[in-house]
């Protein structure tokens, strides 16, 4: 071309330098690369003051020094990028592989058509930095890493909740252990402390003569003092007899044997009317109140023999003892007899009244004349809650 003979020796050097080695295909990558870069040139040198010709020459010169000074960079940037990806991305050697790409450049100044083809071969994995040759002698050192296969492993929340939830299983299996293990102790601790209570009916062969509805009232009535849901109500029986102690006293030990069994086995209260006759207690009922009210409550079970004989004072002890509503130890059983062997024999052999009619008339012959109407009645009335009579 025109401008061809005004180069300088060293101008023409570089422009033999790039017909040989590839030039054309040197200052098109170059091209390319500075526009991802946004390449901008410094300011343009003013045209009035250096010809066309130089401006050329000075802005081609430019650019390719700017190409080679940064080509290195451009090459480790995009292998860092390659190791950045094949970080997460598993993929096998055959994937590896890129496209053919034909890169096709064109002299600016039209002076001749050559076509370079420019095949880019898939990057070697390699392990260490190797020195590959490059355009016009200069080397270049790509930072590529080997892609060694390496098991998957779960993602660190994965095996964290995977641990949490291990953990969580085995303290509720930890925890129902425990409380089967306290409810199971529990339980068979429950069934030790039941007592063994059996049936007053056992008793129905060995006492015919008495009223068949006894053993149902006995049943019934334990059952209501030892009640565990519910508030437990005391019962009261009284069983008049015709004389015969030896008979009233084995019905006696049979009946609070399977009641005190019924309790827990503990030993009964028996008391007799010499009790109820000292100083202290006829005279002020609560001093027995007060002295066998807490024996009443660990033993629950009390027998006071030859009710007639007690002094009328000291029977009003039996008025908070008895009380079904607002009982003094409500569970306990009371057993109580009275000998009629001695009554007026006109009322205990009148036909058409009952036991319980018959123990009432008796009872209130007897107080009277010492306890007010208005203490008598609720007094009988209490202590005639079961009447029976077994001789």
């Amino acid at each position: 071309p025109y401008w061809s003979k005004s180069l300088s020796r060293r101008g023409r050097r570089l422009r033999d330098a790039g017909r040989v080695s590839g030039r054309y295909f040197r200052v098109q990558h170059c091209k390319k690369t500075c526009k991802e870069k946004s390449f901008r040139p410094a300011a343009p040198p003013n045209f009035r003051k250096f010809s066309q010709i130089f401006y050329r020459r000075w802005y081609r010169n430019r650019r390719i020094t700017f190409c080679i000074q940064h080509k290195h960079s451009f090459e480790a940037h995009s292998a860092e990028t390659s190791v950045n990806k094949s970080s997460h991305q598993t993929l096998t050697d055959e994937e590896e592989t890129s496209d053919n790409e034909v890169e096709i450049t064109e002299d600016s100044e039209n002076e001749q058509q050559d076509l370079v083809r420019h095949i880019r071969q898939p990057t070697p994995v390699i392990t260490r930095r190797q020195r590959t040759p490059s355009l016009n002698g200069i080397e270049t050192i790509p930072f590529v890493a080997e892609r060694i296969p390496t098991p998957p492993r779960p993602p660190v929340n994965d095996v964290e909740n995977g641990n949490t939830f291990m953990s969580l299983v085995i303290v509720v299996a930890v925890l129902l252990i425990i409380v089967a293990g306290l409810f199971s102790g529990g339980t068979a601790k429950k069934k030790a402390a039941e007592p063994s209570c059996i049936h007053f009916d056992i008793l129905e062969s060995s006492y015919h003569s008495i009223d068949s509805t006894l053993w149902d009232s006995l049943d019934c009535s334990v059952r209501q003092a030892t009640h565990t849901t519910a508030r437990p109500k005391p019962g009261t029986f009284l069983f008049m007899h015709n004389g015969a102690p030896a008979v009233v006293s084995r019905f006696l030990e049979n009946v609070t044997k399977i009641t005190s069994d019924c309790f827990g086995g503990t030993a009964p209260i028996v008391l007799g009317s010499e009790r109820f006759k000292q100083p202290d207690i006829a005279s002020d009922f609560g001093v027995f109140v007060a002295e066998y009210a807490q024996a009443l409550r660990e033993r629950s079970v009390m027998v006071v023999r030859n009710l007639e004989n007690i002094p009328p004072k000291a029977a009003q002890a039996f008025h908070s003892i008895c009380d079904p509503e607002e009982p003094l130890v409500s569970r306990a059983l009371i057993y109580l007899t009275m000998d009629i062997s001695t009554a007026p024999k006109a009322l205990m052999e009148s036909t058409g009244s009952s036991e319980t009619a018959k123990a009432e008339k008796l009872l209130k012959q007897m107080w009277q004349d010492s306890l007010r109407p208005e203490v008598l009645d609720p007094l009988i009335t209490r202590l005639t809650e079961n009447v029976y009579r077994i001789v």
